[in-house]
């Protein structure tokens, strides 16, 4: 743990994110994802709390920006470097900050006498592959760990990760997990006994989020069920395999099957339109957004079994969770529609669970004692 804190002059109340991107290299094209939407929540909760952010990322050419009232400033640096190299600018620049955020946590690794927060948005090296590239990020994880004053973790599987290989590195460690905003993401009733059920996939569409589970579970679904089904996949599409799937897909099942992106606003009339969401990750997951913002919708979710999914659901109670692979999905999504009283059940309790554990202002609330009590050691 960082003990030492450097001489050097402070900027009252000054706070840097630190990212690798926000706009894309050029400054030019918003990244719309959750570690995006992450940020800017943080930024605006510090700015409440009397802090003065600033969210940090690399760029070609130095710019500033505001989006949606958070300053973003564009650091010129080359496009492609590690973490380490990364880290070491941001701690050279970052000098005056009363303290740094570090989103995503490697961003930690080369930051010293500087009282350091970094977050874990969930493990992103337990991937098919088990090559040199996840051994060197399991390496980082956990030196940017002991960088940290403290690490804010989304999901409890990445804190046991941690405790089975360094125990007492979960000493500087705290479970906030993700949020939904009560007032965009407002429960609906749905009539369960619709003849038509609508199913949704709300996310990036590549196989870390299990689209293609999606594409053969239901090639078989709606041959048995026909116009008695839709699936909706309403995110963007990340590359030629994906696009050919589903366009082949959608060739076959003109009516049934659609495909479209809507700006993130947006995304809480996707959930009022569907019966059944589908978060089907098969790795790289924290407490996903997607599942949370779902059963506050009153959506059925239905989700794997991996990453910080079971922080989320609980099998058979607020929703189904099964193993990552087609099979598992087609028979859940099967068994919810040939049981609608089960479908009413997991949608209420989903929506009690979110209520209960995931709203916006507990997260604020979990954040700011963090905050405090990294501010209260360092002083």
């Amino acid at each position: 743990k960082k003990n030492n804190i450097r001489k050097r002059k402070i900027s009252a109340k000054r706070v840097y994110i630190v990212n690798f991107q926000f706009y894309d290299y050029e400054g030019k094209t918003v990244y719309l994802g959750g570690a995006e939407r992450y940020v800017c929540d943080l930024s605006k909760l510090l700015t409440k709390m009397g802090y003065n952010p600033i969210l940090l990322q690399f760029a070609r050419k130095k710019f500033e920006k505001e989006y949606n009232g958070v300053k973003i400033v564009g650091i010129e640096a080359p496009k492609h470097m590690s973490a380490e190299q990364a880290s070491a600018i941001y701690n050279s620049i970052c000098a005056d900050a009363e303290f740094i955020i570090a989103s995503p946590m490697e961003l930690a690794v080369s930051i010293d006498g500087i009282p350091t927060i970094s977050i874990n948005h969930g493990i992103n090296f337990d991937t098919p592959k088990n090559d040199i590239f996840s051994t060197i990020q399991r390496n980082i994880y956990a030196k940017a760990v002991a960088k940290s004053n403290a690490c804010v973790c989304v999901d409890t599987n990445f804190m046991n990760w941690i405790r089975t290989n360094d125990y007492y590195l979960t000493d500087s460690l705290y479970y906030v997990p993700n949020y939904y905003e009560p007032k965009d993401f407002k429960y609906k009733k749905r009539n369960f006994e619709s003849e038509k059920i609508v199913c949704v996939y709300p996310r990036r569409i590549y196989a870390a989020r299990g689209y293609d589970m999606v594409v053969d579970a239901f090639t078989s679904l709606i041959k048995k069920y026909g116009e008695k089904i839709e699936l909706r996949f309403v995110g963007q599409i990340d590359n030629d395999k994906a696009r050919y799937d589903l366009e082949n897909m959608m060739k076959e099942f003109p009516t049934q099957v659609k495909q479209y992106a809507v700006d993130p606003n947006e995304m809480p009339n996707v959930y009022a339109d569907a019966d059944i969401a589908l978060v089907p990750t098969r790795y790289s997951e924290g407490t996903s957004l997607s599942c949370i913002e779902a059963m506050a919708s009153g959506c059925v979710v239905v989700a794997t079994n991996v990453g910080g999914l079971p922080n989320t659901v609980i099998d058979h109670y607020n929703g189904l969770l099964i193993e990552p692979n087609a099979e598992a999905l087609e028979t859940a999504v099967n068994e919810l529609l040939e049981n609608r009283q089960l479908m009413r059940e997991l949608a209420k309790n989903g929506v009690a669970v979110a209520k209960a554990g995931f709203q916006k202002e507990l997260w604020d609330m979990r954040w700011e004692k963090v905050i405090n009590r990294v501010i209260g050691r360092a002083k």
